[in-house]
């Protein structure tokens, strides 16, 4: 599915309630729908998607690295570090949420 493929999308997004007993094809279409509204700079859409895992689970690990992304992208640091250290606390030995938040600092020249 190309990102400017909008008919892609719309096909994935109208799969999702005929999804309803199949939980991990859902969390996979989920996540390939994230990555195209992050990508496509559909920040809202991909909100909706973290605060839905999140409020099935606030342990939900994708959902605290999804929401650290999409403030990334809105270059709000300060939410993504935070979001990225609750990630960090939920999978320590995981490095990426670690070296995110590195990634963040400002560096000095």
């Amino acid at each position: 599915m190309s990102l400017n493929d909008v008919s892609g999308i719309l096909d994935l997004e109208n799969s999702l309630p005929n999804l309803t007993n199949d939980e991990n094809q859902k969390v996979i279409v989920q996540q390939v729908l994230s990555n195209s509204y992050l990508r496509s700079g559909k920040f809202e859409e991909a909100s909706k998607i973290a605060q839905e895992w999140l409020q099935q689970d606030a342990m939900k690990f994708d959902g605290h690295m999804l929401m650290a992304a999409i403030a990334v992208s809105k270059n709000e640091k300060e939410q993504a570090t935070a979001s990225y250290l609750q990630a960090q606390k939920i999978r320590p030995t995981e490095p990426s949420p670690q070296l995110a938040v590195i990634n963040l600092m400002p560096t000095t020249s």
